[in-house]
């Protein structure tokens, strides 16, 4: 169907059990499709094997601008993969990595492909991380020019990678808007990595940390 599809431009097969040969025949199709803007995976596959057939996808589909991969699990060979097919993909304009299990090997090629990649806008990394991840993602702020929106609820984000964070935007002239949720009990921490993040000027902190949960 997506192969000779001529409208359909949002796909959603999250929540779904899926086996290695049908989200293969997803991103194989996807490969000549000319008209699927939206696709979200999420929560769906039940095999780490996709890499084989969403990087070839990545490299060759001029459409799609949005990617949902929250809680597909996949693991660092394969995310590794995927990632490089971001260096030169300048179509996809919002990437959800939400609950990835990103790790220090894992965040090592998302702070590569960000320093390389030209197009994506959005960036969802929520539910992930530890705070010398947060460091090296800082890093890539330093030379990404495309990235308008960062999302980084449910982060462990300490002192330092919060410093990381807004050095990094004094150089950056493009991202807008960093999404966080501190989970300090320390008041005093909390309010000092507030107000040293507000500092850089460039960036609007939209703070979820009153938020019951």
């Amino acid at each position: 169907m997506l192969k000779v599809n001529q409208k359909l431009i949002v796909l959603k097969v999250g929540h779904n059990k899926m086996t290695s040969r049908g989200t293969k025949t997803i991103f194989e199709a996807m490969k000549t499709n000319k008209v699927l803007k939206r696709l979200s995976i999420k929560e769906c596959l039940t095999s780490t094997n996709i890499s084989s057939s969403i990087k070839p996808m990545l490299e060759t589909n001029r459409t799609l601008e949005n990617l949902n991969m929250k809680k597909v699990h996949i693991c660092h060979e394969e995310m590794s993969n995927v990632l490089i097919a971001l260096n030169t993909n300048t179509i996809l304009k919002k990437l959800s990595l939400c609950g990835e299990d990103v790790d220090d090997r894992k965040v090592k090629k998302i702070a590569e492909a960000l320093k390389c990649n030209k197009g994506l806008v959005k960036l969802n990394l929520s539910y992930n991380g530890t705070e010398k991840e947060m460091e090296q993602i800082a890093e890539a702020f330093k030379v990404n020019s495309t990235l308008e929106k960062l999302c980084l609820i449910f982060n462990k984000i300490d002192q330092k990678g919060a410093e990381k964070l807004a050095a990094a935007l004094d150089i950056n002239n493009t991202l807008k808007e960093v999404y966080m949720l501190y989970r300090f009990p320390d008041i005093t921490l909390r309010q000092k990595l507030k107000r040293r993040i507000y500092r850089s000027v460039r960036l609007i902190v939209k703070d979820f940390s009153d938020v019951e949960y």
